[in-house]
């Protein structure tokens, strides 16, 4: 059998070296079927292109200098000739005619060079960028093809584990086993019949630590931070302006619950206790909310958790969305009935001026509950104004006297609920209506 395998091989290894072509050709199919294979070779092709452009002029910058190294030689000559013939005037004009015409044309190429190259560096992070935004254009692709086909195979999950024609056979072990089989990655370590969690992994790419807490994916992209001059109730430091975040994360698919930080740091502070252990917490600092993620980590034994960007904290509030909130825009102000954001969040009009457990409202496309509304949450910034231009992973002002917080809360107004809505409190302040939300560097 190794006998014949070699010779296969062989054969295989002849009939490539005879017709190169079907190597290519099974490349370039590769490279059809692969949308990223085939930007990497589109890009490829352009940076060869460019980098021969810069490659000439290199170039042509070397033969200018052995020029003027030529004219500089003869000019030398010339000087220590020390007897001068009737031709040398008319040759020394012409020499230094000829060197102020290459300096000028040097110093154009040295230019055209340096634009050149400035415009390759630029090209290369817009290539980059493509990549990066194709890549998580596919994956969101893939998730919700994995989604409808996990639909599909819960229909055919429950029609065999509720038939009654099995119904003696204890066959709902083998019906989860045969599904596992299928979304072997998002059904590890899930109990018999977990349903609600494997639908969790698979369309948000979900996560859940050891104390219960769940963090969706949030994958890179761009977005419009800010409101638009046309929004109702904007305040006039929401200015617009285009976001990239360069890197996917983590975020808490709902706000720090009363349970969630009793169990890491030995204690309730929250003044709503009475709303129980799936309310969210609140009446903690900035700084207290440091120390629970630092014990979060150390329990966790990672460094990843952490509280959200206020960039981060938008683009994944928005979830692709450009209104006031993340299901459409806002048409009350005060505490009056905005039906939009009573589907998504408690506020005035709705909440009865307290907290209420979370994960009670409406999520949003990426999985999300809570981002409007129930209680403020802390971010990592420091409070400053808004770039004027673009921005890649902003981390707000470099010191300052306050951190950001975001989503309005319980006790709040609807435009403070808002997507752009930014206030910001000292890091030791207290109230009943902030608490945070956790991220987690992937």
């Amino acid at each position: 059998m190794v006998r014949i395998a070699a010779i296969v091989m062989g054969l295989f290894s002849v009939l490539l070296i005879t017709h190169p072509t079907i190597l290519a050709r099974t490349l370039e199919k590769k490279e059809e079927a692969n949308p990223v294979l085939r930007l990497k070779q589109e890009q490829r092709e352009a940076r060869k292109k460019e980098q021969k452009a810069i490659d000439d002029l290199k170039g042509k910058i070397r033969g200018l200098d052995s020029e003027l190294n030529k004219l500089d030689s003869r000019l030398i000559q010339i000087k220590g000739a020390g007897k001068m013939n009737r031709s040398a005037l008319d040759e020394m004009h012409n020499l230094v005619n000829r060197k102020e015409g290459l300096l000028k044309e040097l110093e154009d190429t040295e230019k055209d060079l340096s634009e050149k190259e400035a415009q390759l560096k630029e090209e290369n992070s817009k290539r980059r960028e493509e990549m990066e935004t194709l890549k998580a254009d596919m994956k969101k692709d893939q998730r919700k093809q994995r989604s409808a086909a996990l639909k599909q195979d819960l229909r055919k999950y429950e029609k065999i584990i509720s038939s009654h024609s099995v119904k003696d056979m204890d066959i709902q072990k083998s019906a989860w086993k045969a599904l596992a089989v299928k979304y072997p990655k998002e059904a590890k370590g899930l109990e018999t019949g977990d349903i609600e969690k494997l639908q969790f992994r698979v369309n948000y790419g979900g996560i859940t630590n050891s104390i219960g807490m769940r963090f969706v994916l949030v994958q890179a992209g761009k977005f419009r931070m800010g409101s638009p001059s046309s929004e109702k109730y904007r305040s006039r430091d929401e200015t617009r302006h285009e976001v990239t975040i360069k890197r996917p994360f983590y975020l808490q698919t709902t706000e720090v619950t009363q349970g969630q930080w009793d169990e890491i740091m030995g204690g309730n502070p929250s003044e709503f206790k009475k709303c129980g252990d799936d309310c969210p917490v609140e009446n903690v600092s900035w700084d207290d909310c440091q120390e629970f993620i630092r014990k979060l980590n150390e329990r966790e034994r990672t460094y990843k958790y952490r509280l959200p960007t206020e960039a981060e904290w938008e683009f994944a509030c928005r979830a692709g969305k450009g209104a006031a909130f993340a299901n459409g825009g806002i048409s009350e102000s005060g505490c009056g009935l905005d039906s939009n954001l009573d589907q998504m969040g408690w506020y005035c009009a709705n909440s009865r001026r307290k907290t209420h457990p979370v994960a009670r409202k409406k999520i949003n496309a990426w999985g999300l509950y809570d981002m409007h509304g129930n209680v403020w949450e802390w971010c990592q910034d420091w409070w400053g104004k808004y770039p004027k231009g673009s921005a890649t992973d902003p981390k707000g002002a470099r010191y300052g006297p306050k951190r950001v917080i975001r989503g309005g809360s319980c006790l709040n107004y609807a435009e403070k609920c808002r997507s752009a809505y930014r206030y910001s409190y000292k890091t030791n302040i207290k109230m009943n209506n902030i608490g945070l939300r956790v991220a987690r560097t992937k």
